[in-house]
């Protein structure tokens, strides 16, 4: 069994990858397992939303941003157009 690991401390990629049908695919195989790190305040929601025995979340220890590091994910945002981006605004 392969396992992909990611980061997720973006709930709208988290969220919008996990109801895509990308996932019904990898996970149709039962050959990969995915894990995502999450804040640990996310853990338990993701769970609940996302039941699965394939797809673990993790803590990902909480790190402080620098002024640059939120700028460009200011700009990693406002460049992403998905119908949960727009219903944010």
């Amino acid at each position: 069994m392969k396992t992909i690991l990611a980061n997720a401390s973006n709930s709208l990629f988290v969220r919008n990858f996990l109801r895509s049908d990308a996932i019904k695919i990898l996970l149709e195989s039962k050959k990969i397992r995915l894990v995502f790190l999450a804040p640990e305040k996310k853990i338990e929601y993701y769970s609940k939303e996302f039941p699965n025995d394939l797809i673990t979340f993790d803590v990902l220890p909480d790190v402080k941003s620098s002024k640059i590091e939120r700028f460009f994910k200011f700009l990693e945002m406002a460049s992403i157009h998905t119908k949960t981006s727009y219903m944010l605004t």
